[in-house]
């Protein structure tokens, strides 16, 4: 008897066949709904993220990243057992009115996040896709992204920002999107 066996990334079948010694027989992507209309990046020098909460999305590093920079803020949605080392990792930084923990949203309340944003950002250790570089993306915002992960598959460097996951290349790619917004707006497009 045999079963299709399906990924949802070339990244996740490269993972199945190291793992399992399985080859994917199909690749479906993941797909989001596009927004009808996107508008510019915002100038409020905004850098959001929206998922899970767990140790390996890194979003220790995003708090790290707005910690090394002067100004700007860092949104995060989403719940997980990261929270509370979050919410205290950014008081110690003294970054706590700079980085604003909104919980579980609604789906307009992201939509209304990714409006107010300069960018996302998202860093995660082996993301098998990854789907909110794609809705930041859809709402014509680049994303700063570490260099795996299926959502690389989708997004090039047109669309986004490639670092090494670490504070200070984040950092740095944040604040090049805040300062520059013909750069932002190039990538969001």
């Amino acid at each position: 008897e045999y079963s299709l066996m399906a990924v949802n990334s070339q990244s996740m079948s490269r993972y199945v066949s190291n793992v399992y010694g399985r080859t994917a027989d199909l690749i479906a992507y993941p797909g989001i709904n596009p927004v009808a209309q996107t508008s510019v990046p915002a100038m409020g020098k905004r850098a959001v993220y929206v998922g899970r909460l767990w140790h390996h999305k890194r979003i220790d590093l995003l708090v790290r990243a707005i910690a090394e920079l002067d100004e700007g803020y860092l949104d995060i949605v989403g719940q997980g057992p990261e929270l509370e080392n979050l919410q205290q990792l950014s008081a110690r930084l003294g970054v706590q009115d700079r980085v604003v923990f909104h919980g579980k949203l609604s789906v307009e309340a992201v939509a209304a996040l990714y409006e107010s944003a300069t960018c996302g950002a998202y860093v995660p250790l082996r993301e098998p896709f990854g789907m909110m570089p794609l809705e930041v993306a859809a709402f014509g915002r680049p994303v700063i992204v570490a260099p795996e992960g299926g959502y690389s598959e989708i997004l090039d460097e047109r669309a986004v920002i490639v670092v090494m996951p670490t504070p200070r290349a984040i950092a740095r790619a944040m604040k090049r999107l805040f300062d520059d917004p013909k750069l932002a707006k190039r990538k969001g497009e």
